[in-house]
């Protein structure tokens, strides 16, 4: 609940995952999916200190497999489909921005 609350504050409604494994350092989401059309990763891991953790910071986040769209619009502004737009009055991009320029980037290397 409070992580869905926490990333709704953000603007990543509808970010969806399931809970893999937890560690007392470490914690392996699968699935993880940011709304409908937004960014995916085939599993992603987050590595922290119990201190850190409590201070919201992470030691590491590695992504596997990670998939976006990137949005470049008439104003050649560019976004990231289904995140949340900083630049702009809208919380979060549309899925294609209006445009059919929208390209999507799959499984670049991981990183």
């Amino acid at each position: 609940m409070a992580a869905e609350q926490s990333l709704r504050f953000m603007g990543l409604d509808g970010t969806a995952f399931d809970i893999a494994e937890v560690e007392a350092d470490r914690v392996r989401l699968e699935n993880l999916r940011a709304g409908d059309k937004g960014a995916r990763a085939e599993a992603t891991t987050l590595t922290f200190s119990p201190e850190g953790l409590m201070n919201g910071e992470l030691r590491a986040l590695r992504f596997l497999q990670p998939t976006i769209t990137i949005i470049e619009d008439a104003n050649d502004a560019t976004s990231i489909a289904g995140m949340p737009n900083f630049g702009s009055d809208d919380r979060t991009t549309s899925p294609t921005g209006g445009n059919a320029a929208a390209k999507a980037f799959p499984v670049p290397p991981d990183l």
